[in-house]
């Protein structure tokens, strides 16, 4: 009999709290749960603006949530709670006109209960204007103004102007502050209401 009692009570242990998680938003006696399921959309604001000058690829990026997060009319995450996103890619601009470039996509979103929750999303790419023609540009004019000022023989000399379009630098790419981000709920996810 004791051990029929006992049995009973461990099964009851570990089975209701499971029972009661996979019932989404119900009671149990550890509090209330809701489940977010995988795929759950969240919209973020970008906190502060970045620059492909001061970007390094892997940094986090602190995001803001832009619309709240709710599950059966329970916020799960307000306006303007804590997100993170990470740079995929970041480049500065180069020589030659070579642009800089910044991507970034969202990767987590702080809940009530403090848990991070895992997010995937479509990266947001921005990338600055080429001057890959000012360069050209400058390269061709160097070059004959050049070739124009010294004399025949000292003309081939000239052609070392060619690289001063080396020296032009490309636009730096910019992420503005108050972006819109994307990002989804990679997993099914347990938030404790508090």
């Amino acid at each position: 009999m004791k051990k029929i009692c006992f049995t009973f009570l461990l099964l009851s242990a570990l089975i209701l709290p499971v029972i009661a998680i996979a019932g989404g938003d119900t009671l149990s006696s550890a509090g209330r749960y809701l489940i977010l399921e995988a795929g759950t959309p969240v919209s973020f604001t970008v906190q502060n603006a970045l620059s492909s000058h001061q970007t390094h690829p892997n940094g986090i990026v602190p995001l803001e949530v832009h619309i709240s997060l709710k599950v059966n009319g329970v916020e799960v995450a307000g306006i303007r709670d804590y997100g993170e996103a990470i740079v995929k890619r970041a480049r500065k601009a180069g020589k030659w006109g070579r642009p800089g470039s910044i991507e970034i996509e969202a990767i987590g979103v702080r809940a009530i209960d403090g848990q991070m929750i895992p997010l995937h999303g479509a990266p947001y790419a921005v990338k600055g204007n080429s001057r890959a023609a000012v360069a050209l540009g400058v390269s061709v004019a160097t070059t004959g103004i050049g070739m124009a000022m010294m004399d025949r023989q000292s003309r081939p000399m000239a052609l070392g102007f060619s690289l001063s379009g080396f020296f032009v630098k490309g636009q730096e790419a910019a992420v503005e502050k108050d972006v819109i981000l994307r990002g989804y709920v990679a997993q099914r996810t347990v938030v404790k209401l508090p």
